[in-house]
Parts: C-alpha cells; sequence; structure tokens
C-alpha cells in the first residue's frame, strides 16, 4: 500500500502547460438493444507530446464526465499533457447520455460498444464508484483488450476471476471513504493500492492534484516511453 504523499508526477513542467482543450461530442450510436445518445468529453495529446495511449473515465451514480475537467489545469488535461488520448463519458441516462431498455446485464456489453464505436484501442479504464457495474464485468471478460484498469473505490466487485486477472492495476481509496477496502481486488497479481489523505470516497474531487499524480505515475509504468 502506497501513500499519495509518497509519490511525484513525472510529467515535464512543459508538458503540463501544453494543455489540450477538452471538446464535447454529443453522437447517436448503437447501443445493446436500441441507439442510444452518447455524450463524452475529450482531449488529445498537444502536438509537442508523444502519444502513448487511451484513457476512458467513467464515472460514478452522483457524477457525470464533467466532474473529470473541473479544475485548471483539469485531471482530463494532465492526462492529455501526459500523452494520452483521454475521454469521459456519461453513462446511460446519467446526465447527458440517454438509452432505452440498458439491464445491469447488459453493461459489459454497451462499454464494449462504446470503446468499438469511439476506436478506443486497448483503454486503460478509470471506473469510480458505481461504474464498477459496467466496467469490472468488461475487463475480467475482455483482459486482452485493456493495458490497465483504475478502480476508484468501486462498487460491484465480484468474488471471482481476480486470481487470474493479470492486466496492470491501480487500486485507489480515500482515507475517509466510508467503504470498506474491496479484498477481492487485492487477489489482483498486478496491482497497486493507493490510499489518498484526507480524501472522501470521490477522492478525485476533493484531492485532484494527488489523483492525477498517482495515475499518472501509474500510466507512466505501463508506457514506460
Amino acid at each position: 500500500m502506497l501513500l499519495a504523499r509518497s509519490l511525484s508526477i513525472k510529467a515535464s513542467a512543459e508538458d503540463i502547460n501544453l494543455l489540450s482543450k477538452v471538446l464535447s461530442h454529443s453522437i447517436t450510436t448503437d447501443a445493446v438493444k436500441d441507439k442510444t445518445v452518447l455524450y463524452y468529453l475529450e482531449a488529445k495529446p498537444p502536438s509537442k507530446v508523444k502519444y502513448r495511449g487511451n484513457l476512458l473515465y467513467l464515472h460514478g451514480a452522483a457524477y457525470s464526465s464533467h466532474d473529470w475537467n473541473r479544475n485548471k489545469p483539469s485531471i482530463m488535461q494532465v492526462s492529455a499533457a501526459a500523452g494520452y488520448r483521454t475521454i469521459a463519458i456519461d453513462l446511460p441516462n446519467f446526465s447527458r447520455s440517454r438509452t432505452k431498455s440498458l439491464t445491469p446485464n447488459d453493461h459489459s456489453t454497451f462499454l464494449s460498444l462504446v470503446i468499438k464505436n469511439l476506436n478506443i484501442h486497448k483503454p486503460i479504464i478509470i471506473s469510480p464508484s458505481a461504474s464498477g457495474s459496467y466496467s469490472i464485468p468488461y475487463v475480467l471478460s475482455n483482459p486482452n483488450k485493456i493495458d490497465g484498469f483504475v478502480p476508484v473505490a468501486p462498487c460491484c466487485v465480484r468474488n471471482d476471476g481476480w486470481e487470474n486477472f493479470t492486466v496492470p492495476t491501480l487500486i485507489i481509496y480515500g482515507n475517509q471513504d466510508k467503504a470498506p477496502i474491496s479484498t477481492m481486488l487485492l487477489k489482483i497479481p498486478k496491482k497497486n493500492l493507493v490510499i489518498i489523505p484526507d480524501a472522501p470516497h470521490a477522492a478525485y474531487i476533493k484531492k485532484p492534484i494527488d489523483f492525477v499524480t498517482i495515475l499518472v505515475n501509474f500510466l507512466y509504468s505501463i508506457h514506460p516511453s
């Protein structure tokens, strides 16, 4: 287990200052059983920054894609400055995304379609809280289609499959979160567990700099050059 204070961001000050504009999009695309209106934000690496990979940000039940673009610089902007095409979606029937006939059993398929339709090759998925109902069945079923997994105090953690889940994983909790740390996730072989001091359940909102520092260091451990 690591404390956030022990980590430092590796992105250069020059890269952080080359901040991409975060653009919003709303498209109508295929869902599981019908069409869906999908709203998402996107930021791309600045022209002088080497492209490293793709990030997909999900959100919890009381939040939306815009929570990843709250501050200046925002978590999305810093992620893009670190070399990542960065996408944050509104999940179905939260904020601006709309769909019909979607059940919990459809969540993994829905996420698969989003990744396909937005052409997000082997993303690292950042998944807080209730979005675990989408990300967890997807990553367990498709480990070869992702480069990393970042569960942030997630819900809906299944009891099986984690011992054989070899994808690099960063587990993040705030030390003020009343929910216990998932013992199931601790079975993942290639995991790091980081506790952010003085942070609640939505640690990325209360401590965005600590959060993105931890995240970028993890990203660079996956894509070192």
